[in-house]
């Protein structure tokens, strides 16, 4: 989620990201080793080809949700 320039300079960002990991019931104990793994992920290297980047939202979820309905009524 770091590959994004607006995460990980709010010292929140970490809290928010544990309680999202517990909110959604994700396996395993969040830490910040399996941020780095998905992040590195994102750079292509050498018989790497990189996975693709996420979308980061810093809106509440009904913004976001506007947002993708303009989108999909654009895109008619």
């Amino acid at each position: 989620m770091f590959i994004c320039d607006s995460w990980g300079v709010c010292r929140h960002d970490f809290g928010f990201l544990a309680n999202v990991w517990e909110y959604l019931g994700m396996p395993g104990e969040f830490n910040l080793d399996l941020v780095k793994r998905h992040t590195e992920a994102c750079y292509p290297s050498e018989g790497h080809v990189p996975e693709p980047e996420p979308e980061v939202y810093r809106r509440t979820i009904e913004q976001v949700l506007e947002l993708f309905k303009k989108r999909l009524e654009g895109s008619r």
